[in-house]
């Protein structure tokens, strides 16, 4: 059904039970579903989530009693994290395992990192990924997501210790850190600088790429001379192993300037195996054995 009239259906059937209420007939409305759509449409407390847990089946409710359990084990404050992916992410209930990232990088990567690797298909799987919108919430919406499904998270390593309140100190828990410091140190660190110049040339060559064009200009004498579709046709063969590229500087680039779901999903959909960096990929196909366990 077009998901605008699954959204509609549910606005129907809800304002006529209403209208019912008033008149004193009391209707209950019961429906299965497997769309994100309706499940947007209705209220958490109504939600009841049937797993097959270890043979058995087992019901989740979102009522006062499941909220009673975030409080007490979190906090009054985090309940806005469980509205938050139960508003942006309705398709969370119906997942067989969601995978946690905390930015939008990461958000647009990570399908496309998994679209490289063999066995994998996320909608196969049943798994999700969702974007946290920054460290401070990571912990949190994981620790949540666990009462009722499967779940692993990935955060920045950062430059902080392990203390800080944004780690789970269980080291048997689903819940990592990235080699390097961050995401665009992951990146740098697991495909050739020279690779990463050329894509962003050839992807983005009126954006972040124009910069590296006029350096390479500056670099390369027969350049100089060619317009910027000269360069971008002939960027695949150019030999760049004699050009000094700062890593460092470029992964300060793509820190400030290239933080957008939409930006890395394309460079990222130019990756090889290879050159996916090695935190994520194991994120991935841990996320995999859940789902099979």
């Amino acid at each position: 059904m077009h998901p605008h009239l699954e959204r509609s259906l549910i606005n129907k059937l809800m304002k006529k039970q209403d209208e019912l209420s008033k008149e004193e007939i009391n209707v209950q409305l019961i429906i299965t579903t497997h769309s994100p759509f309706i499940l947007s449409k209705i209220k958490k407390s109504d939600i009841r989530l049937i797993s097959k847990v270890n043979n058995q089946y087992k019901i989740t409710k979102f009522d006062e009693d499941f909220i009673r359990t975030i409080i007490s084990d979190l906090s009054y404050d985090k309940l806005k994290h469980l509205d938050y992916i139960f508003r942006i992410y309705p398709e969370i209930f119906l997942s067989k395992c969601v995978i946690v990232v905390e930015g939008r990088s990461e958000f647009g990567a990570m399908p496309e990192f998994a679209k490289k690797i063999p066995g994998i298909d996320l909608d196969e799987l049943g798994i999700t990924i969702i974007n946290t919108e920054g460290k401070g919430s990571i912990k949190y919406i994981y620790l949540i997501l666990k009462k009722f499904t499967k779940c692993i998270a990935i955060r920045d390593a950062d430059d902080q210790s392990e203390n800080d309140d944004d780690l789970i100190q269980n080291i048997n828990e689903p819940y990592y850190k990235t080699n390097f410091k961050d995401f665009e140190d992951e990146i740098i660190n697991s495909i050739s600088i020279q690779k990463l110049v050329k894509l962003l040339i050839k992807l983005f060559p009126e954006g972040i790429g124009q910069s590296y064009i006029n350096f390479l200009k500056s670099q390369i004498q027969q350049l100089r001379s060619l317009t910027l579709n000269q360069i971008i046709a002939d960027i695949e063969g150019l030999d760049l192993s004699q050009v000094a590229i700062n890593k460092s500087l470029v992964a300060d680039v793509l820190r400030k300037g290239c933080k957008t779901s939409l930006f890395w999903s394309i460079l990222s959909s130019e990756f090889l195996i290879d050159e996916i960096p090695e935190s994520y990929k194991k994120i991935i196909l841990e996320a995999r054995e859940l789902v099979r366990c």
